[in-house]
């Protein structure tokens, strides 16, 4: 499994915890006088963000591999569509399976976001297919694999975390709320920079064959 496994695995968890913070959302009574404070679909959007940043970088390293290698491993062209594949179906069917009692605000942007995901992963394997040539795989594999799962995991990371958060705002007063969604950024911004990092070291590992 070439560089293209990451842009798969970074989709695949990043539809999947797009899909769980949806679904950690509620149809609200109310909303809050002060605009300042973040509600609970505030919090998962701006979590949502955090996922699909990290899929992005991963789709990232995929074009640049397409784009430097020029011999792709057949094999590798399915690991970039395939995960993304399946992820956005796992992401669409939490929204579908919480839609009476998620938000429905929140509908749109999560199934463009998580479609999206899925769209970016067949083009990679488009292009891979249309520029790419048939060849060796990729020299070297294990690192690729493992910055792979580390996407993965922050992405599922933010989603699962975020949408404990989101849960937890629903009977939070608002100081309590405040408190919840700082601690919440910045384990986002912690986990992301997990996802920067592996796309980095990627990134870096490709120019240097």
């Amino acid at each position: 499994m070439g560089p293209l496994v990451m842009t798969g695995l970074a989709a695949l968890g990043a539809a999947v915890g797009i899909g769980w913070l949806y679904a950690s959302t509620w149809i609200p009574t109310h909303e809050p006088t002060d605009r300042r404070v973040l509600t609970g679909r505030s919090l998962a959007l701006v979590s949502m963000a955090f996922c699909e940043g990290i899929a992005v970088l991963g789709v990232v390293v995929g074009i640049l591999a397409v784009m430097t290698d020029g011999q792709i491993a057949q094999t590798d062209r399915l690991f970039a569509a395939g995960p993304a594949v399946v992820g956005a179906v796992i992401g669409l069917g939490l929204v579908v399976r919480h839609r009476q009692t998620a938000d429905p605000r929140l509908v749109p942007h999560a199934v463009v976001f998580i479609v999206g995901l899925a769209n970016l992963g067949i083009v990679v394997a488009l292009l891979a297919y249309i520029l790419g040539e048939d060849g060796p795989k990729h020299p070297i594999e294990g690192p690729f694999v493992i910055l792979g799962l580390v996407s993965l995991a922050s992405a599922l990371a933010i989603g699962r975390t975020g949408a404990r958060a989101v849960r937890s705002l629903e009977r939070a007063d608002e100081i309590a709320s405040k408190a919840i969604q700082a601690k919440q950024i910045a384990r986002n911004g912690l986990f992301q920079i997990a996802g920067v990092g592996a796309s980095i070291i990627a990134v870096v590992l490709i120019l240097a064959r």
